[in-house]
């Protein structure tokens, strides 16, 4: 819940930051950079939805990133409001859409809703990958570079197969590149 209140907007849906948030932080995504000046997200029109608004808002900002990353993530949560409370309806009694698909590393997978999304994201190797690099970084204390792929790859194994943080961090400990300094690396 504090990750739907977190990304909220005094008490609508922020479809926007929640899709931004789950793409860089759980699926180690690159979206490009912002647009230099963000304009201001409109109130709701009568009879319209919030998935409604954010499409208009980000049709003309190129396309790719809010159509194909970001949005898709952010409106599987459209059931949520502004401080995570469940809603079938929203904007008087308009019908809520919280599906979407979105292309995975390893293909596109399309959902109803934010517990499809969630399903998706716990058998996504991209995710699994994505969570092994950031607590590799954090457990050797530097950034991941090329030459790490085999242990990143790794360890999503571990993750994916066992879903065991211990396992992934006793495979973690026990490798090569967590045991031996190597030139170039601090």
């Amino acid at each position: 819940m504090p990750f739907l209140s977190l990304y909220g907007l005094n008490g609508e849906a922020d479809s926007i930051h929640r899709g931004v948030t789950i793409n860089l932080d759980v699926l180690c995504a690159v979206l490009g950079p912002p647009a230099a000046v963000l304009p201001a997200v409109p109130a709701l029109a009568p009879g319209q939805t919030n998935r409604q608004r954010i499409s208009s808002l980000t049709a003309g900002c190129g396309g790719a990133c809010h159509n194909e990353q970001i949005n898709p993530i952010g409106f599987a949560f459209e059931h949520f409001d502004g401080i995570g409370r469940y809603q079938d309806t929203e904007n008087g009694s308009l019908a809520i859409d919280s599906s979407g698909s979105f292309d995975f590393v390893e293909g596109k997978q399309s959902f109803q809703n934010a517990g499809d999304l969630m399903r998706e994201l716990a058998d996504s190797t991209q995710a699994h990958t994505c969570y092994s690099k950031k607590l590799a970084s954090f457990a050797m204390q530097r950034d991941i570079v090329t030459q790490d792929k085999p242990l990143l790859d790794a360890l999503a194994k571990v993750s994916r197969e066992d879903g065991s943080v211990k396992r992934v961090i006793l495979a973690l400990v026990q490798s090569d590149a967590f045991r031996i300094r190597t030139a170039g690396n601090p």
